[in-house]
């Protein structure tokens, strides 16, 4: 009876595996990496480095989906972030998240070189690329601040 018993035990795993010891490794890593290109991106100090103006279209939107905003650049220039929260959000919850849609016909002040508009598919409110409550209950999308340095550099606050 104890032979079989010690022959049972046996014939199961013992130790750990290599498989297992590999897909530690590689979630480890995985996290190191994602921990050293947070800081790289946000140069150690929160800020999270947008480049500069000219590295923007005028009238164009490029989606910043790592830092969840939208960076614009509007035909006259001026750069600005829009948080891509869903202004009817209630607090500490961030379900719902807008989307920029290229395929909306433009609104707002950013000329006719622009194409889309801003969209919240929980609501189904629009904005216009300045951020502006096209319909809906009058909510417009969240500024970010952008701080510009002498180097002409940009930078927002996480």
């Amino acid at each position: 009876m104890i032979a079989a018993a010690n022959r049972d035990r046996s014939a199961g795993p013992t130790g750990v595996r290599l498989g297992c010891l590999a897909t530690l490794a590689l979630m480890v890593l995985g996290a190191v990496g994602v921990a050293l290109v947070t800081f790289v991106a946000t140069r150690g100090d929160g800020r999270i480095a947008l480049g500069t103006a000219e590295d923007y279209t005028p009238g164009s939107v490029v989606y910043r989906s790592t830092a969840h905003f939208f960076v614009v650049r509007a035909l006259d220039g001026r750069v600005f972030a829009l948080s891509d929260l869903d202004p009817h959000n209630p607090p500490d919850r961030e379900s719902c998240r807008v989307t920029f849609r290229p395929d909306l016909p433009p609104e707002g002040t950013l000329g006719d070189a622009t194409r889309g508009r801003f969209f919240d598919a929980c609501t189904g409110a629009t904005y216009d690329l300045e951020g502006r409550v096209l319909d809906g209950d009058g909510l417009d999308l969240r500024q970010r601040a952008i701080q510009s340095e002498t180097d002409g550099r940009l930078y927002v606050q996480p």
